[in-house]
């Protein structure tokens, strides 16, 4: 009798065993097919899906009209500022120079790889005047202009924000985001660097997405 009894009180335990481990495994199952996917990118803030850039409409450096059409076969570093910047605008500009240089190992993507600095100062930065700015960093970058509604048309579709020019003590001062827009050679935004970022974490991610782009 005492024998049956001990054979019965461990069925209870045996089966309160399984069901803890279909909890268990359950549990890690659903856990991870519902949690937040985790970026393989260093810095990129990827947005998916791709959005098509549309109605864009301004001029380049040398006055020629600038549409959503050019931004095609072309990975886009875009970023925005001004001619009249603080030192902080120029910064940007210097990374991306150094992003370029980093892709110096893939020859194709260096050379597909583009640089465009937007302006946010309409009645200030001409063509001209854009050309001689961004020369000093290299004759291969891109400077866009544009009315202050053909600029807005762009810099919404990024996500860059920015204020009203004012001046302090006869300084311009713009108050604007300073994310690097990245646009695909399909005219798509693919992503954006935000926050602290730096040329070798930039490039690498370029790289990386280059490369599933072509896959």
């Amino acid at each position: 009798m005492q024998r049956r009894t001990g054979i019965r009180s461990s069925i209870p335990k045996f089966w309160l065993f399984i069901a803890a481990v279909l909890v268990f495994y359950g549990g890690y199952y659903w856990g991870n097919r519902h949690a937040p996917k985790v970026s393989a990118h260093k810095v990129l803030r990827l947005i998916e899906p791709a959005v098509a850039i549309s109605s864009v409409k301004l001029q380049d450096q040398y006055g020629n009209r600038f549409t959503e059409e050019r931004f095609k076969d072309h990975w886009n570093l875009v970023l925005f500022g001004y001619t009249r910047a603080t030192e902080t605008n120029r910064e940007t500009l210097y990374l991306a120079t150094r992003v370029i240089n980093r892709l110096a190992d893939i020859p194709d993507l260096q050379r597909a790889t583009r640089v465009i600095f937007v302006s946010l100062d309409s009645e200030y930065d001409t063509p001209a005047v854009l050309k001689t700015f961004i020369d000093y960093f290299s004759p291969e970058f891109l400077a866009l202009t544009g009315n202050p509604g053909e600029v807005h048309a762009l810099a919404s579709q990024l996500g860059v924000r920015y204020g009203k020019p004012r001046t302090t003590m006869g300084t311009l001062h713009i108050d604007h985001s300073t994310s690097i827009g990245l646009i695909g050679p399909d005219g798509k935004l693919r992503g954006l660097f935000t926050g602290l970022v730096d040329e070798v974490s930039i490039a690498s991610d370029l790289k990386q997405l280059s490369e599933r782009y072509l896959n």
